[in-house]
């Protein structure tokens, strides 16, 4: 008898199938990846599917509701593939990477196979190193926003500046320790699988500031992690090369 995470893996495969042949019935390349790919999909997980089509007139993202599923799709067409795969890697956060790498193959003129090779060499490789004046701005944020909330005399706000301090710092975490970042759960999975004391620990303090507005321990995390990169103590910070364009001098 299959299990009922087995039951909802087979009707979301069956529905991908019916999606695909209906709306990019072209399409060479067809991939599921997410929850149902990795075993994690509940009754309410959407499908999410890359898929190159070269019919397409413009490569997009859409979403839509198809049977009893949300769909999540990004559709491209081969022209636009690697500066889609780029970009993953440019902004440490290689979601049609792990699609692709660890997902299922649902359509395939033959191709799939080297574009699975390259999306997992792409992980295995791990995210660029930061730049002197990435981490330079990174402090300054970090700084500010800290500053802020050991001020900060309104709930309110604070709620605000802690989401900001949250994503940078644990960004920081992920991308300084060679590990690939993500959105959403996505976030808070990836640091638990890099860096399992830190999730602990951020997630602790992050608990204790939303459930008894306790700010220390979140700046007490926020401050460990600064260490390896100088610090919070900023006297003085200039930050070269924000607004330099692609190419050009310095």
């Amino acid at each position: 008898m299959k299990t009922t995470t087995e039951k909802v893996r087979c009707r979301s495969l069956a529905a991908a199938g019916r999606f695909v042949q209906h709306f990019y019935p072209d399409s060479r390349i067809v991939i599921l990846g997410g929850s149902t790919a990795s075993g994690r999909a509940s009754a309410s997980s959407d499908l999410d599917l890359v898929i190159i089509d070269d019919t397409q007139e413009t490569s997009h993202i859409v979403y839509r509701q198809w049977e009893d599923f949300p769909v999540d799709a990004l559709v491209l067409k081969g022209t636009d593939l690697p500066a889609a795969l780029r970009r993953g890697i440019e902004t440490g956060n290689p979601i049609l990477q792990r699609i692709c790498a660890e997902g299922w193959v649902l359509r395939d003129d033959g191709t799939a196979g080297s574009l699975i090779r390259e999306c997992a060499e792409d992980l295995a490789c791990g995210p660029m190193p930061y730049a002197e004046e990435e981490i330079a701005l990174i402090r300054y944020e970090i700084h500010d926003f800290l500053t802020d909330l050991q001020s900060g005399r309104c709930r309110e706000e604070e709620l605000f500046i802690v989401h900001q301090l949250t994503a940078l710092v644990s960004g920081l975490l992920l991308r300084g320790g060679g590990h690939w970042s993500g959105d959403g759960k996505w976030q808070y999975r990836s640091l638990e699988h890099g860096n399992p004391e830190a999730a602990a620990a951020l997630t602790s303090a992050l608990s204790a500031f939303y459930e008894n507005r306790d700010k220390e321990p979140l700046l007490n995390f926020v401050r460990s992690v600064m260490e390896p990169y100088g610090g919070l103590e900023l006297r003085e910070v200039t930050i070269r090369g924000l607004f330099r364009e692609e190419g050009g001098e310095d």
